[in-house]
């Protein structure tokens, strides 16, 4: 059994995996896919029947749905260790503050549509802070009443 700490806790992986999400999320570049299959491999996770302790050590994860040979692996880390080296990377290149001011602020990297829509943007937040990159026509259909947009940099 693992004995470092969060290894073995499906909470502890499903928390993970939805950080992973979160950061993914205000990366510059189309990386929503990759953000959306973090979450639901965090719901899988939460939701499967089967123990996960078995699933891990018999190397069947993929056997889930949604889940691929990669996020098996992530996963694996995640169940085993306590820690993930993708989740340790994420961590160096998104800030806390940033992550924490997200949900709050509607911090958008890369293009408007990179943050995975932007009218669940706009609903959840009162300023939204985009790059640079932004498409003009885009952030003019953002102008809501009380809602700031914000171009950083």
């Amino acid at each position: 059994m693992p004995a470092a700490p969060g290894a073995g806790d499906r909470r502890a992986v499903t928390r993970a995996l939805r950080e992973i999400a979160q950061r993914l999320s205000l990366l510059p570049g189309d990386v929503r896919f990759r953000a959306r299959a973090y979450e639901r491999a965090a719901r899988t996770i939460e939701r499967a029947s089967q123990d996960l302790d078995r699933l891990v050590a018999e190397k069947r994860l993929d056997e889930l749905s949604g889940i691929g040979p990669a996020l098996a692996a992530v996963i694996t880390e995640l169940y085993e260790t306590g820690r993930s080296a993708r989740l340790d990377q994420l961590r160096l290149e998104t800030p806390a503050g940033v992550v924490a001011l997200a949900p709050v602020i509607g911090i958008v990297a890369g293009t408007v549509g990179s943050f995975g829509g932007m009218s669940i943007a706009a609903g959840l937040c009162t300023r939204l802070i985009v790059t640079p990159q932004a498409d003009a026509a885009q952030l003019d259909a953002l102008r809501l009443p009380g809602l700031d947009v914000l171009v950083s940099g």
